[in-house]
């Protein structure tokens, strides 16, 4: 049943020509962050306990939203209602963060700031203002910077942005990386979620105790268990450290794996490292990556749809003839693998100019 709805979303999510995604994996979608919730966010709202009465709320703030619109909602009037809680016992430095998202009519609480947190986020309130979109460049350099700051909390808040940086805009980034920190961050149990993102900037740090890291997360995997989506970060990180070598690994290690131990879904983490990297890669790491694919699909034509999807939402057509000579082997393929190929070789060919070898590439339909 997980590899039939993941199917139907592989297809019914098949992007031809869309630009880059929130985030550097369609395998890996991280949580939405405090920084999105306040992009989105028509009103918000700072408040504790009133003083003279506990259990009721008193506004202390009302920042100026991003998204603000003359039918927003009036933050004191929603406190005054009770908020849809009690106010918690917080200290005297200490308020609770709200924010009214207009699309499903709900304040939601977001986080308790003090003197540390607070400034922060009004930094963050005021500089969204000039931001074109969620993925303005501004935001993430702005994460950028914080990732150097000595509170943990503003560090974690850091990590969870730029794990919503695609991969390209992640790489042009300022970054004040040490592979010892991001080591020891990723024992700490509050990283949870954001091991992609430590992954990535392992990657991007370089050196010896990042490869080493690197390579042993990725030996470490157990032949014939289930990948997990952070496995492609890993595997982004690997090629970013060893370049064409990295995708020489990748490829001996999963897609030339038994068949009977990975099937496609399971290697669409591997293949989409394989894309992002693909994207600003030197020429040579570019045809290396193109070439290992194809000889891939050559050998496993199975793979034609994980290829299409990971390669076509990046606008990305260079398998395109690699795809439609696998699909040329007839062989048997779920419904929406199918599909999601086909889809892929028809922009492919709509999208072929004289620099891509025109019809000249291309196999007789």
């Amino acid at each position: 049943m997980r590899r039939r709805a993941a199917a139907l979303a592989f297809a019914l999510g098949l992007a031809v020509g869309q630009p880059a995604l929130s985030c550097a994996f369609d395998a890996w979608l991280p949580p939405l962050t405090l920084v999105d919730r306040l992009f989105d966010a028509d009103a918000v709202a700072l408040a504790v306990a009133d003083p003279a009465d506990p259990a009721r709320w008193i506004l202390v703030a009302a920042p100026p939203a991003v998204s603000a619109t003359p039918y927003a909602p009036d933050p004191a009037a929603f406190l005054a209602a009770g908020a849809d809680a009690r106010p918690p016992a917080l200290d005297a430095d200490e308020a609770v963060l709200f924010a009214h998202d207009p699309l499903d009519d709900v304040w939601r609480r977001l986080e308790v700031v003090d003197r540390v947190t607070r400034p922060a986020v009004e930094r963050i309130l005021a500089a969204a203002h000039g931001w074109q979109d969620p993925l303005d460049p501004a935001r993430f350099e702005m994460a950028a910077a914080m990732l150097g700051e000595r509170d943990g909390r503003l560090r974690r808040l850091a990590l969870r942005e730029l794990d919503r940086a695609p991969y390209p805009v992640l790489r042009g980034l300022p970054l004040p990386l040490d592979a010892d920190a991001l080591a020891e961050s990723l024992k700490d149990p509050a990283a949870g979620q954001m091991e992609p993102i430590h992954a990535l900037l392992l990657g991007l740090a370089g050196g010896p105790r990042a490869e080493a890291l690197v390579e042993g997360r990725l030996s470490a995997l157990v032949p014939g268990e289930a990948i997990s989506p952070a496995t492609g970060a890993w595997a982004v990180a690997l090629v970013e450290l060893q370049g064409e070598a990295g995708v020489e690994t990748l490829a001996d290690r999963f897609l030339r794996a038994d068949p009977r131990t990975l099937a496609p879904l399971d290697l669409l983490p591997v293949v989409e490292a394989l894309a992002v990297q693909a994207e600003a890669a030197s020429p040579a790491l570019r045809a290396r990556i193109v070439e290992t694919l194809g000889a891939a699909l050559e050998v496993r034509p199975d793979l034609v749809g994980v290829v299409a999807r990971c390669f076509g939402s990046r606008g990305d057509y260079a398998l395109g003839p690699a795809v439609q000579a696998a699909l040329a082997q007839r062989q048997a393929l779920p419904a929406v693998e199918a599909m999601t190929a086909a889809g892929y070789v028809f922009a492919a060919r709509k999208a072929a100019g004289p620099e891509d070898g025109g019809g000249a590439a291309w196999t007789p339909d």
